[in-house]
């Protein structure tokens, strides 16, 4: 799970597998890179409102969500 999304403040990702993720910018820049967990907090109180994107590796899988950062 992504929650909540959009979001305003903080991003939770949680799983009952372990995953990694990253997230990136609209651009494609890469801004945060998490390493293997089962849970992980984003704090985006001070990033731009926009579009992010997370590539999540779970199970040899990949995903890919849209997130939206909203002001506040």
């Amino acid at each position: 799970k992504v929650f909540p999304n959009p979001v305003k403040e903080v991003l939770t990702f949680s799983s009952s597998h372990v995953w990694e993720a990253e997230i990136f910018d609209i651009q494609g820049n890469r801004i945060v890179k998490i390493p293997p967990t089962s849970y992980y907090l984003w704090n985006v109180a001070n990033r731009s409102p926009g579009i992010y994107y997370t590539r999540i590796k779970m199970n040899g899988k990949m995903y890919l969500r849209k997130i939206v950062v909203v002001g506040n």
